[in-house]
């Protein structure tokens, strides 16, 4: 008899657990809210004749802006800065190297997905696609600067300088696999990997993968 009382218990209380556990993963129409760190692979732009860009390796961040249809289903928009460097090849009219430049670029990814988890549980698999732009600031600059003068009520009348630099700014599209984790009720963690293409003028369509891990809030 005392057995059967304490599985009857030991029920009540998974039962009860399982309910609350349930509830506290629900996050349909909800908006999330996450910190990004991404460690953007070395990749290369081959370009035409023979030149060509070699990034190297580096880490970048940005947020992840997030609303929940479902507990499955979620459109998100994600912006993701870094700085690489790279070495670029110039080529001469017969694909001889004849010049190598190393240097800084600022590269930022902001794209839309569509996000799908396998499962409504607090831990879930879950796979991305979606599209935006990618922009690539080769930090060279393409012309003479731009003088800019202005009264300042402080220091009085201000002029800089400002200069162009040769950049690129192209759609790009991406499919992403990952991994979620529901903390709690209200905080979560997710790490994922990208595969991000984006065509360049003069150039064949460039691929880059990009690992990201992301801590987040739900509101």
């Amino acid at each position: 008899m005392t057995k059967m009382l304490k599985l009857m218990l030991m029920s009540c209380l998974a039962s009860t657990m399982f309910t609350t556990v349930v509830q506290a993963k629900d996050k349909t129409e909800t908006v999330e809210v996450g910190f990004v760190i991404g460690y953007n692979d070395s990749f290369v732009i081959d370009g035409q004749r023979g030149s060509s860009v070699d990034f190297d390796s580096d880490y970048s961040y940005g947020f992840n802006f997030a609303y929940n249809f479902t507990n499955q289903f979620a459109i998100e928009f994600d912006w993701l800065f870094g700085s690489q460097d790279y070495q670029s090849s110039l080529v001469d009219d017969d694909g001889e190297v004849v010049e190598q430049i190393n240097h800084k670029a600022d590269i930022t990814h902001a794209q839309i997905h569509g996000t799908y988890y396998f499962s409504p549980e607090d831990f879930s698999f879950y796979v991305q696609g979606g599209g935006g732009f990618s922009y690539i600031d080769s930090n060279i600059v393409s012309g003479p600067p731009i003088n800019i003068c202005w009264w300042d009520p402080w220091w009085g009348y201000i002029c800089e300088g400002f200069s162009d630099t040769y950049s690129e700014n192209q759609f790009s599209y991406s499919a992403t696999f990952g991994a979620r984790y529901n903390i709690d009720n209200k905080y979560y963690l997710r790490a994922s990997y990208s595969q991000v293409w984006f065509d360049i003028d003069n150039a064949s369509t460039t691929d880059v993968g990009v690992y990201k891990f992301e801590i987040g809030s739900s509101f």
